[in-house]
């Protein structure tokens, strides 16, 4: 909402007051903290090898292996 005396029509996001800044590095201090609560317990071990068969889902776009095997010795990039 723009102040009544403004001449700003409103399109444009005006920036974050003070109550919004804290809630948003509250927010991301408090995941930070979350993973490393759980790193410690050992509970995002898992997450950390993309190439066991169960941890495929948890990163869709890691590295699979291809259908066939590779065949070329070399690439040319253009």
């Amino acid at each position: 909402m723009t102040h009544p005396t403004s001449t700003h029509c409103g399109r444009f996001d005006t920036g974050l007051n003070r109550r919004e800044l804290l809630q948003r590095a509250g927010g991301g201090l408090g995941g930070v903290a979350l993973a490393q609560l759980l790193a410690s317990q050992g509970l995002l071990e898992a997450a950390d090898e993309p190439s066991s068969p169960e941890n495929e889902s948890l990163n869709p776009l890691a590295p699979r292996g291809g259908h066939f095997p590779a065949k070329a010795k070399s690439v040319i990039w253009l």
